[in-house]
Formats: C-alpha cells, structure tokens, sequence
C-alpha cells in the first residue's frame, strides 16, 4: 500500500494501557519467562499449557488479583485471545476465579472505632520517644479516619500536608487506583491531640516523608465506621478514592447498618403465634 505506519499503530497500541500498567506487564510476563527457563524445557512448548502451570504454582504464594494480572499480561503480550485458543484461556480464567472464591471465606477482621480510640489513648503511657508516638497517631488517624491505604500513608511527603483553617489537607501523588497519576486530596478535621503531632513531624531533620515505613493493612475498618455513624456510602467512596462501591466490599465489615439496617417485614399481618 506504500503507507509507513508501523511508529503509528505501535504508539495507539502501547496507548491504550497506563505506563504503570505496562510496567506491571512487564514485571509478570519477566518473571513467567524466567519460570519456563527453568527445568523441564517442556516448559516453553506452548504458553497457555505452560501458564497454566505456572498459575497453579503461583496461587500457593499469591492471590488471585496477581494470577489475574499475570493472565491480562500474557493476553496483551499476545495481541489478545485467539478464537482457536478460547477453551485455553476459559482455563486460565477458571483458575482465577476458584482462587477468588477461596479468598472469599477467608473472614477479615476490621478495626472497630473503640480499638482505636484505645490505642490513641494508650499511646500517651507507652513510654515511647516523642517520635515514634506521633508516628502510630498520624498513622492511625490516616488508615482508620481518612481511609487511605497503607502505601499512600507511607508515601507522603511533608510538603503534601497542608494546614487550612479548620482542617488538614493531604495530597495524595499517586495510588493504585489512580494509574494516571493525577492527585487527589483528603481533608481532616483538626484536633490538639493530632494538630502537636502532625506539626512536630513536619518539623523534624528526618528527611522529605511524613512518617517512617510500618505496616498498617489490619487497621482497616474506617469505611465500616463512616458508614455506620451515617456518612453516604457517595461520599466515603470519594473520600476512599474507589471507582465504584463494589470496590468498597473487601474494606467493609457486614452489619445490620453497613447492610443499610434489617430487612423489613409485614407489621400488620394477622398470623397465629
């Protein structure tokens, strides 16, 4: 046809997935190559056989959003499922999905609103230094009150904290829900308490993060909170930065309340007790 535009279809295709994305690809495709690189080379035959494989041994140390990215990753690199490869690929989708519901009965355990209340009290007798004792508060308020995640707490600089009048501002660079990387905020109301903590950990010769690494993925449970104490389930999806509710399930607790109360009955019904 004499037209060049190979430059062209390579730039639409990488285009339509994020450079995080991609990235991911990479690191997933990268590690299943180097897993079929090693013993038996009957490995490298055919890919869909070999992935599955590699799915089954992967789901002994990973969950099933792991397993799903790996099989996104193969798909792309791939240029998409073939009609001839289908009952393969029904395969490897069927693995993910009896991962999942493994997971599901898996029971998690959220923060109650009195256990953190207790802990902020406790921090007052632990005898720690200052430092550490700002760190657990800040940190807490972040995880339980402003629902962030634990690698966006982590990630927080001191420039990201912004004091306004009556509330605290937090600039979140970046989160896994966020690939493109446009920001957004959250807004904590000021308290003494937390107003000396946040200040002196600013203040500190520490380097450019708010607060030092820690581990913080049992302290969910503020999404359970908010919507029991009557926050709109809209507005702790903003607040948690969830592209649709069905994103919330795994940071919610079930109640009465989270359910939206008991199901109602008939009241009126004359029946024989």
């Amino acid at each position: 046809m004499g037209e060049r535009a190979g430059q062209d279809i390579h730039d639409l295709l990488c285009s339509t997935r994020s450079a995080a994305t991609l990235q991911t690809y990479d690191r997933a495709i990268e590690t299943f190559r180097r897993w079929q690189k090693e013993k038996p080379h009957e490995r490298e035959k055919d890919d869909l056989t070999s992935a599955a494989i590699f799915l089954a041994v992967r789901s002994r140390s990973v969950g099933s959003g792991s397993m799903a990215t790996f099989i996104s990753a193969l798909a792309y690199e791939r240029f998409g499922r073939k009609p001839e490869e289908a009952q393969q690929w029904a395969v490897l989708d069927e693995m993910v999905r009896g991962k999942r519901r493994m997971e599901s009965t898996t029971q998690q355990k959220f923060a109650s609103p009195h256990e953190v209340e207790v802990l902020l009290a406790e921090t007052t007798s632990t005898g720690w230094p200052e430092w550490r004792t700002d760190r657990i508060r800040i940190l807490l308020v972040l995880l339980f009150y402003g629902l962030l995640r634990i690698s966006e707490a982590l990630s927080l600089k001191k420039d990201d904290v912004k004091e306004e009048r009556d509330f605290w501002s937090f600039r979140i660079r970046r989160s896994k829900s966020d690939q493109q990387a446009t920001g957004a905020s959250i807004f904590i109301q000021k308290s003494v308490w937390f107003d000396s903590a946040l200040s002196r950990s600013r203040s500190r010769p520490t380097g450019c993060h708010l607060i030092s690494n820690d581990r913080g993925g049992e302290w969910r449970g503020g999404a359970t909170h908010a919507l029991e104490d009557g926050t709109e389930t809209a507005a702790i999806q903003r607040r948690g930065r969830w592209r649709n509710p069905r994103s919330m399930n795994p940071y919610v607790s079930a109640s009465a309340a989270t359910q939206g109360g008991p199901a109602r009955i008939p009241s009126d019904l004359w029946l024989a007790v």
